[in-house]
């Protein structure tokens, strides 16, 4: 296990964010850093890595 300074930042909206119509109907891309699409594994790699999660109301 990852020690907490080690683990990468992630800044999410408030829980009480509620998005509009038009946000809920937006499609979703991901991309990394350099604008390719990442694989399957390299998604699950990143999405259960450790990491600090932190509520910002400006994301």
């Amino acid at each position: 296990m990852s020690k907490p300074k080690d683990r990468p930042t992630v800044r999410v909206k408030p829980h009480s964010y509620q998005p509009s119509k038009a946000e809920l109907n937006e499609s979703i891309v991901i991309r990394k850093r350099d604008g390719s699409v990442p694989s399957p594994e390299e998604l699950v790699r990143t999405a259960l890595r450790p990491m600090k999660v932190v509520e910002d109301p400006d994301a």
